[in-house]
């Protein structure tokens, strides 16, 4: 299933400037209509909820990118991709409160 930009936002409970700014920093992806209209995987909304929360606790976007960068972007994000970014942002936390 295809969702708008519009769709993703409010399922993801973010600003569509975000997801715009998320794809310029190549952590999600879409892909153009014969429209040009955006449209997105509905995977995509996981790869999302995995952004937002290695952002709660600290991860920046670099981070993030570094730690979800084995799983190509057109691909979901499964419980244990996630549990390996999980681990990867506790080892950056603790670079950051040793330093």
């Amino acid at each position: 299933m295809e969702l708008s930009v519009g769709q993703v936002a409010k399922r993801a409970g973010v600003s569509v400037s975000t997801l715009h700014f998320y794809e310029q920093k190549e952590l999600i992806i879409s892909y153009r209509t014969a429209s040009n209209q955006r449209r997105y995987k509905r995977s995509v909304l996981r790869r999302i909820a995995v952004i937002k929360a290695a952002q709660n606790v600290g991860l920046t976007l670099q981070e993030i990118k570094q730690a979800l960068a084995h799983i190509p972007l057109n691909e979901n994000v499964k419980k244990n991709n996630g549990n390996n970014c999980l681990r990867f942002g506790i080892r950056s936390l603790k670079k950051k409160c040793m330093n």
